[in-house]
């Protein structure tokens, strides 16, 4: 369950959240152990004068004090760690057993700055989520399709902890999960809770690691929905400890009741370690690359147009634009009004050279979302292609009155406005592409082809000189100099 973490490069921030995450709850447990050593809790540092790293050594605050500094570490890391300050609180209950009346007070005044840390870094992730257009609206998920999503999956991670197989990279969002579903999965969830509150006096350990697990995904069940996954592998990978909490001590429970043989115990952890070990060695094959990674999360999920636009992209890329258009399609027939999978299907075409067909997918991906500059341009192409030029200058036009800088944009303005015969028009829209992206030998040879055009032969053989600066071995923008021939300075 855990190998998505480490093998996504983009998700080993859930390991450094959770090595800060860890590091911040052994100084606490340091810090408590120090505290209770003190006469009344006392705080100052100890009477030794004369050894003062020592003294900072046996402070319990300079243990306080690195706790909160690698939480907020952690949460710099991933934001997942929000809820950390409750896990401190579960601790507390158990094993620590410091919520008795006398330290009550204490216990609750030093969580103080850790949800202080917690409000700030949860109102900066939802700023930055909700300006990146991550965060999903009302209007398309409603409120009780979350409640009954979120209720769904803390049984199905508690499902896939227990028992890891049929893991996806992407689970699909599926709406509204059936009634009875729902009503089962909050069966589960309340009754869980209900006997980790009703043993909590003979069996601690149960109330601390199920509100671990159920309170650390809290900030990832989906009533904030970021993203269009309904759950993800990733997010169990700390909320999981509180369940092999229960599994740890449970296990410890059932041995001293009934003291079975030390054999049979060996025998089923190597057994269970072999079996757990196979199957992550198993799943980390699946993330070989996308054609594995997302073929393997086809095969395990249903309706998954997510998997079958991102399986349409790997085909794409390596060339085989027959399979791409198969799972492009396929993609929205599950979603017809998904500008993503229109897009890609227009991209598919253009690349087939059908260009009316991409034409055709591209403006409806815009009539469905509206103002994207990479659509616009790639709609101008297709128009320009398809020999509507004052089209595609629309296009590419509309282009860059949402995105001024957009330097392929002035590049297919400038090669639009070539085909009708500005030049000076055309010239200008190069020069700004070349200005955006100097890097481009392909922007500075269309600025040298207009010149050329222009009778400004020795600009234009500046333009081919700069190119070959760039692309030393390009042979046809050395031909093109040659051409030229040697030019007096303009």
């Amino acid at each position: 369950l855990h190998v998505e973490s480490v093998a996504w490069i983009s998700e080993r921030k859930d390991v450094l959240s959770a090595f800060f995450g860890l590091l911040a709850l052994l100084c606490y447990a340091r810090y408590v152990e120090l505290a209770r050593d003190r006469p009344e809790e006392n705080p100052r540092l100890p009477g030794s004068h004369g050894n003062w790293r020592a003294s900072i050594a046996k402070s319990p605050w300079s243990y306080y004090g690195c706790s909160l500094f690698f939480f907020a570490c952690g949460l710099m890391s991933k934001p997942m760690l929000v809820t950390l300050p409750c896990v401190l609180l579960l601790l507390d209950f158990w094993p620590l057993q410091r919520l008795s009346r006398p330290t009550l007070y204490r216990v609750a005044i030093e969580k103080i700055p850790f949800f202080l840390v917690t409000v700030a870094a949860s109102a900066a992730t939802y700023v930055v989520q909700r300006n990146g257009f991550a965060v999903v609206p009302l209007s398309v998920i409603p409120f009780d399709a979350r409640i009954g999503n979120a209720l769904v999956s803390y049984a199905r991670y508690l499902g896939k902890i227990l028992y890891p197989t049929g893991l996806a990279a992407i689970y699909p969002y599926p709406g509204y999960w059936r009634g009875s579903i729902v009503y089962l999965s909050l069966l589960l969830f309340g009754g869980l809770s209900i006997v980790a509150l009703d043993k909590r006096n003979k069996f601690p350990w149960l109330l601390t690691g199920w509100f671990w697990f159920a309170g650390m995904l809290v900030p990832v069940i989906g009533l904030v929905q970021v993203g269009e996954q309904a759950m993800a592998d990733r997010y169990a990978y700390l909320p999981m400890i509180g369940i092999l909490v229960i599994a740890v001590w449970g296990v410890g429970e059932i041995c001293r009741a009934y003291r079975p043989p030390r054999v049979i115990l060996l025998s089923l952890s190597v057994i269970l370690f072999a079996a757990l070990a196979w199957r992550a060695g198993d799943q980390v094959r699946t993330w070989k690359n996308d054609e594995s990674l997302f073929g393997h999360t086809l095969a395990v999920t249903r309706n998954n147009y997510i998997a079958e636009l991102d399986m349409g992209f790997w085909y794409s890329q390596t060339g085989d634009l027959k399979q791409a258009l198969e799972h492009y399609n396929a993609a929205r027939k599950m979603a017809p009004d998904d500008p993503t999978a229109l897009y890609n299907v227009g991209n598919a075409f253009a690349r087939l050279g059908d260009w009316s067909e991409a034409i055709h997918n591209y403006q409806r991906a815009l009539q469905l979302l509206p103002n994207q500059p990479e659509v616009l341009d790639n709609l101008g192409i297709a128009l320009a292609q398809n020999k509507q030029v004052a089209e595609a200058i629309s296009s590419f036009e509309a282009a860059l009155n949402l995105d001024p800088n957009f330097a392929d944009a002035q590049n297919n303005l400038g090669s639009a406005l070539f085909m009708q015969g500005k030049y000076v028009d055309a010239a200008k829209a190069f020069y700004a592409a070349m200005q955006n992206a100097p890097s481009n030998p392909e922007f500075i040879v269309n600025l040298g082809d207009t010149l050329i055009r222009l009778g400004k032969k020795s600009a234009a053989a500046e333009c081919y000189q700069q190119a070959l600066q760039l692309e030393p071995n390009n042979q046809t923008v050395r031909n093109k100099l040659q051409a030229l021939g040697p030019q007096p300075a303009e």
